[in-house]
């Protein structure tokens, strides 16, 4: 099983001590700082829970200086991320089994949240500008 955790800026400190008291002796917690708390640099942790091992650690080929703020596994195999920051947003692709992306796209602003729909097809992205905006998943 592969886990994605996001705990609120002021509650960072206390979340990640009460998992690193929890993990097995052979799992970390990485630091990925959120936007509004303070800019860091995009990552997302994949961490097979059972076996309590790091998979894999996802992370944009350009150091970008954002937070990640959604992330959805698609049953064709790879993994789609959300992130923003820095002076703009992106959606990122990663196939799991290398650290960084294989295809991004820019998005017009950053943005909040993301969904993937039920058709695999679609992804929804609420955007900082108070819009939602629909992108197609090419395959």
């Amino acid at each position: 099983d592969h886990f994605y955790l996001i705990t609120g800026s002021g509650f960072g400190l206390r979340d990640s001590g009460w998992v690193a008291r929890h993990l097995p002796p052979n799992v970390a917690i990485r630091d990925v700082t959120n936007a509004f708390a303070g800019v860091g640099e995009i990552a997302v942790a994949l961490v097979d829970w059972r076996q309590g091992t790091l998979v894999q650690f996802l992370e944009s080929k350009e150091k970008i200086r954002g937070a990640a703020w959604g992330v959805a596994f698609h049953p064709a195999g790879f993994w789609i991320g959300l992130a923003g920051g820095g002076g703009g947003g992106w959606l990122y692709y990663w196939k799991g089994d290398v650290p960084n992306e294989f295809f991004k796209l820019k998005l017009k602003n950053e943005g909040r949240g993301m969904s993937l729909a039920v058709d695999n097809q679609r992804i929804a992205v609420a955007h900082a500008d108070a819009h939602l905006r629909i992108y197609r998943i090419q395959l």
